[in-house]
């Protein structure tokens, strides 16, 4: 029976499933040991019976040249192609984000013809469906949200000013806690946890990323006008209640129009693999599938 194989790669972790009308398994693997070596995630599946193969990516992606940026790794670029090519005889390449936003299209729960994915983890992205037609921009780079300017100086990884993403991703989370603190904090998991005890500091930068992240939001409604935004991401699922809820009212004060339905993504952390799937077996929303190979 053929299958379809579906890859998103992520800053970093990379899920790998494979099924028909749904996935039959999936792998985690560190996207780090998956880039180098790829034949890991294929070492059980029988690829000939592979129809199809999705692959998605935080970008920025290069989709004419198959040319992939990952950010928070050792590599300045990788080449898809020459990665996959004696793996898989065709695949597409997409922004996992725009897989998202279909994956909860198609298979989340009631969406409606106009939403948006904001995916909030090592970094920062979206995916839009107005009129129940995904966006993609001219490069599939569509929508690079974490970008968005949202207020102060802080340096951001890609140069600019006061970016969303230089304040509240993953990445940068913690650093920017330390920065507000002067504490040291491992990782976004301790930034939460500390906050959770009590701590004074901790509490102090949560009330900062929340109000960024209220502007952040406050800036994808105005741009789309959805109906629903749905949130994924693990930043975001693991901490949603103080990531997003309660942000209404200082949403509101930012925004033109009613506010949207906000709700974690039903797929949890398997948006962008199920937005593949339905890619591949062409539901849902007009989305490019031209192969690379």
């Amino acid at each position: 029976m053929m299958s379809y194989l579906c890859i998103d790669i992520g800053a970093t972790k990379t899920l790998v499933g494979v099924g028909e009308e749904d996935f039959l398994s999936v792998k985690s693997l560190h996207t780090c040991d998956f880039l180098e070596d790829p034949s890991i995630a294929f070492q059980d599946m029988n690829l000939e019976e592979v129809e199809m193969a999705g692959i998605a990516n935080p970008g920025p992606l290069d989709r004419e040249k198959g040319i992939i940026y990952p950010p928070n790794i050792d590599k300045e670029k990788v080449k898809i192609r020459d990665l996959f090519g004696n793996y898989l005889d065709e695949f597409f390449l997409i922004n996992d984000c725009t897989a998202g936003v279909v994956g909860e299209y198609v298979y989340g729960d009631d969406p409606p013809p106009d939403m948006v994915y904001v995916t909030i983890s090592t970094g920062i992205g979206g995916g839009v469906i107005t009129d129940g037609r995904s966006l993609e921009g001219s490069c599939g780079n569509f929508a690079e949200i974490g970008h968005l300017v949202v207020g102060g100086e802080r340096k951001c990884s890609c140069g600019g000013e006061g970016h969303w993403e230089s304040y509240c991703s993953g990445a940068n989370l913690p650093e920017f806690a330390e920065e507000i603190t002067s504490e040291d904090f491992e990782n976004t998991h301790s930034v939460f946890d500390a906050y959770d005890k009590g701590d004074e500091g901790a509490e102090k930068v949560i009330a900062l990323m929340r109000s960024y992240n209220a502007k952040g939001i406050a800036n994808l409604i105005n741009a789309y006008d959805p109906e629903l935004v749905v949130f994924g991401g693990s930043v975001a699922l693991n901490n949603f209640g103080v990531v997003v809820e309660g942000l209404e009212e200082e949403i509101q004060k930012e925004v033109l129009s009613r506010l949207p339905e906000m709700r974690p993504a039903s797929l949890g952390e398997r948006s962008v693999l199920y937005g593949l799937l339905a890619i591949c077996r062409q539901e849902g929303p007009c989305t490019s599938i031209a192969g690379l190979k």
